[in-house]
């Protein structure tokens, strides 16, 4: 049976016995959808939003063995984002100052990030009404 016939699951079973092939497979899956919630996230920066995605997969295959799920993309998603509050953490003490996220950036520099809107959007609540059936 093809890998791309496979569920989720079964992939997650295969990867937690390093099957990298499994893994790749659900990433493959996952891969478009990751990246369109990581440049909602990092407000359309594609740098931040591809490094996010590569930082996120790489966290999941090294915490495979605690996915117990049957969908995949619920539990990245929870890996992705706790990554972005991360990084949005550290750039906020690395200057020593805490700002609200809310704060309008400075003149004379990049814009900050800003967390996504915690409502789902339409595609999201596509994907979540498809995995609830």
């Amino acid at each position: 049976m093809p890998l791309s016939d496979i569920p989720d699951g079964e992939l997650a079973a295969r990867a937690k016995k390093d099957n990298r092939g499994a893994f790749g497979e659900l990433v493959r899956r996952d891969e478009a959808f990751a990246y369109a919630q990581a440049l909602k996230l990092w407000k359309g920066n594609r740098a931040d939003a591809s490094d996010s995605v590569c930082e996120t997969y790489l966290r999941a295959w090294k915490s495979i063995s605690k996915f117990n799920g049957t969908k995949f993309a619920p539990w990245r998603e929870t890996i992705q984002r706790n990554y972005f509050l991360d990084q949005i953490r550290r750039r906020d003490t690395r200057g020593g100052r805490h700002e609200s996220l809310d704060a309008e950036a400075p003149d004379d520099g990049p814009p900050r990030p800003q967390p996504a809107d915690p409502n789902p959007g339409p595609e999201e609540a596509l994907l979540a009404r498809e995995a609830e059936s």
